[in-house]
């Protein structure tokens, strides 16, 4: 995890943008570059970058996110839950923005996703999480604040997921339902495109 990240950017060679590279193949080597000196001054020189720091980051760089949602974007992100990203979490997360409609792209991105639904990180998703993220983007887009409504429609979303009915909702359940109900990618993130079948 750490080797290369106390480099300067234009150290920032060899192996380890090899190692980048495999990770986000999306992104190119003058991005990944630019993307880390963007990183270095958020992180204020630093080879971690606080859940604050990236708070600040995110809502600069995607006006109107919520500090809740982006705290949730952060979960995702962190990979090894230590409460920060180093260069190789941030680069991976943000590459999970890659607007690819290839099979590999939609199905990485599905999972990043639904990581961000899976608020406990147990690799299911429950009714509370379905709710919470729900209430969250709810907030996003709207002024007001009609619960009921809010409430019928987790209840039904969370039961076109749930298809074996186990009150909890697998990653297979999650990439299945993309698919049929754009809406659950769309209440997030609406430029993302969602994989088809």
């Amino acid at each position: 995890m750490g080797v290369g990240l106390s480099r300067r950017a234009s150290d920032l060679k060899g192996r380890y943008i090899h190692k980048l590279r495999q990770k986000v193949p999306n992104m190119g080597v003058d991005e990944i570059l630019e993307w880390y000196r963007e990183y270095k001054t958020l992180s204020r020189g630093k080879n971690l970058l606080t859940e604050v720091e990236f708070v600040e980051l995110y809502q600069y760089l995607f006006p109107g996110l919520s500090w809740k949602l982006a705290k949730h974007i952060f979960r995702a992100f962190d990979t090894d839950r230590d409460g920060t990203l180093n260069f190789e979490e941030f680069l991976v997360g943000l590459s999970m923005t890659d607007l690819s409609r290839d099979e590999d792209s939609c199905r990485r991105r599905t999972r990043w996703i639904f990581q961000v639904y899976d608020i406990d990180n147990n690799g299911s998703i429950s009714w509370d999480e379905i709710g919470e993220i729900i209430n969250v983007a709810y907030n996003l887009t709207s002024k007001d604040s009609n619960r009921p409504k809010v409430n019928e429609f987790t209840k039904q979303l969370f039961q076109d997921m749930d298809t074996n009915r186990d009150n909890k909702v697998s990653f297979d359940e999650f990439l299945s339902a993309t698919k049929r109900n754009e809406e659950i990618i769309k209440l997030l993130f609406k430029e993302m495109p969602t994989c088809t079948d």
